[in-house]
């Protein structure tokens, strides 16, 4: 959007946080997990909206809308484990 460049990060404390990669700049800090995050990427969705996904050692999986930053749905049964990696996974 407008030219800008975003980079998704997953952290230890649990956060993901999306940086301007021009800048270095945080800009928004993503909070919904409760481990360290594993895993995360953007993935395109429906008609140009983007989605992030993110895999944590809470043994979830959390999807959220790039638009709003909001988690818009959070998978805890799906795994048995920590979710380490995103591999295989696909758009919603």
């Amino acid at each position: 959007e407008g030219g800008c460049c975003w980079v998704l990060s997953g952290s230890e404390d649990s956060t993901l946080r999306l940086w301007d990669a021009r800048t270095g700049v945080c800009e928004r800090e993503l909070a919904g997990h409760t481990d360290s995050v594993m895993c995360c990427a953007f993935s395109p969705g429906d008609g140009g909206r983007r989605w992030a996904i993110s895999g944590s050692w809470d043994k979830t999986v959390h999807l959220w809308d790039c638009c709003s930053m909001l988690v818009q749905k959070k998978e805890t049964n799906m795994h048995n484990s920590l979710v380490r990696k995103l591999s295989g996974h696909s758009a919603p």
